[in-house]
């Protein structure tokens, strides 16, 4: 009986134990960075559990373990897509969808490269109709997704 594939998902960044001498367990980050790589210690620590409270403890400190994590990852994503000098919180949506549009447009072959640019260009000028110039990248949520479908289906001419 032919066995089923499995895949596995590359992760950018990874969440990893080390055992500690004291039976605690530290908690670290693993990845590469320019090449190289880098591991970064979150000063957490899992404790041996034997009680509710220990694993209730346990499952809270790694939970903000891949809170961090997926921080780690937003900020080397934005670094390998060219935004290193930008700091996040400050780049308006507008202006990171024309960024993604300039790279799509030399990175497309010669038949898709203005068809991507245009195409995230016309969406950039409607996102602007929809909310202006306003909009910091990490303010994009699921309700200012749900509102911009909204203008979409009814409200823009």
């Amino acid at each position: 009986m032919p066995r089923k594939a499995t895949s596995k998902v590359k992760e950018l960044i990874r969440l990893r134990e080390k055992q500690l001498s004291n039976g605690n367990v530290s908690l670290y980050l693993d990845y590469y960075k320019d090449g190289h790589r880098e591991y970064e210690f979150l000063k957490l620590y899992l404790v041996p559990a034997k009680t509710a409270l220990e694993r209730l403890q346990n499952a809270e400190t790694i939970r903000a373990a891949n809170v961090i994590k997926a921080e780690r990852t937003t900020e080397l994503i934005a670094n390998q897509a060219g935004l290193k000098q930008m700091k996040q919180s400050k780049i308006l949506l507008i202006d990171w969808m024309l960024h993604c549009a300039e790279e799509a447009e030399k990175r497309a072959n010669t038949i898709n490269r203005s068809t991507w640019g245009n195409t995230i260009k016309l969406t950039a000028e409607l996102v602007r109709q929809y909310d202006g110039e306003h909009t910091l990248l990490v303010d994009v949520d699921k309700r200012f997704v749900k509102g911009f479908v909204e203008f979409l289906r009814h409200g823009h001419t």
